[in-house]
């Protein structure tokens, strides 16, 4: 079965030339293996409607596609455009050949390391940052609150090796440490993969939160100075690990929430393997891609 994908640099959903190349539905969900794409280089992240489905496809070669919804009989109806396709699973796809490689329980990306999307901009006026640059989103508003919308989501893909429990770390800074500066969205999504935020108390006892593959705040109340914070829960600081079932490409996705919030990198690691300090070293090399 073969779809296009709708491209646009502005975002409104024109169509461009990504053909991609799929499976029929039953295939797609019977197997890890029968979900991968061969997709040409498609310029954006973008969104596409058509009988084929809904697919949103990133820079590199990779796709997540929406699952139809049949009407009775197993005949798709209604939905998109008359399409008889709706919103359904998420389903990722592998094969993007262009994923940050873990090595050795470490992974390591700097936060301007993909193609910026909607009010992030890249910047280097504050000083000390890693990589060639940061980004920073919403750059000198202090008009409009927070927002909720999870908007201009940035696109990741990670590999990982082997399954296990990795800590997430972010390096970041803000103007403020209130919540209207200090804070963005993140979720992940793959097959197997899950987040989770765990405070082991000083009793011993241990507040768990499962966010899954939803969208989920990260703070970092560092202010007006680069610091390794990545935490969930407010007023009660809870570290975020990254689980996955097993060995395979998955995606980290972010998107802003808090105007003039300044990123510039991200670590994955294995606690077993590295201490927190080796881990968020600044002598540690961006991760190969491949």
């Amino acid at each position: 079965m073969i779809g296009r994908c709708f491209s646009s640099s502005d975002g409104r959903g024109s169509i461009g030339n990504a053909m991609v190349r799929a499976l029929s539905p039953r295939n797609w969900m019977s197997s890890r293996r029968n979900r991968r794409m061969q997709s040409s280089h498609t310029p954006t992240i973008s969104t596409s409607s058509s009988p084929q489905g809904v697919c949103l496809c990133t820079w590199m070669t990779h796709c997540i596609i929406r699952l139809p919804s049949p009407g009775p009989g197993g005949v798709p109806r209604g939905g998109l455009g008359g399409s008889g396709w709706s919103a359904g699973e998420l389903v990722y796809i592998e094969g993007s050949n262009n994923a940050f490689q873990m090595q050795n329980g470490l992974l390591v990306f700097e936060a301007e390391s993909t193609r910026l999307a909607g009010a992030w901009r890249e910047r280097t006026s504050f000083g000390g940052y890693t990589g060639s640059a940061y980004i920073v989103w919403r750059e000198g508003n202090t008009d409009t609150a927070t927002d909720r919308e999870k908007s201009d989501v940035m696109t990741y893909i990670i590999e990982v090796p082997e399954a296990g429990s990795y800590r997430l770390q972010m390096r970041a800074t803000s103007p403020d440490p209130g919540d209207l500066y200090n804070d963005l969205f993140l979720r992940v999504l793959g097959d197997g993969i899950f987040a989770e935020a765990v405070d082991p108390s000083p009793e011993g006892n241990t507040d768990y939160v499962n966010m899954g593959q939803d969208w989920f705040k990260v703070f970092n109340n560092s202010t007006e100075r680069w610091s390794w914070q990545a935490s969930h829960v407010d007023h009660d600081a809870h570290e975020i690990f990254i689980n996955v079932a097993e060995a395979g490409e998955y995606v980290l996705q972010i998107a802003g929430r808090s105007n003039q919030f300044r990123v510039d990198r991200f670590v994955l690691f294995d606690e077993e393997r590295f201490t927190e300090n080796q881990a968020t070293d600044l002598n540690n090399p961006e991760s190969p891609r491949g």
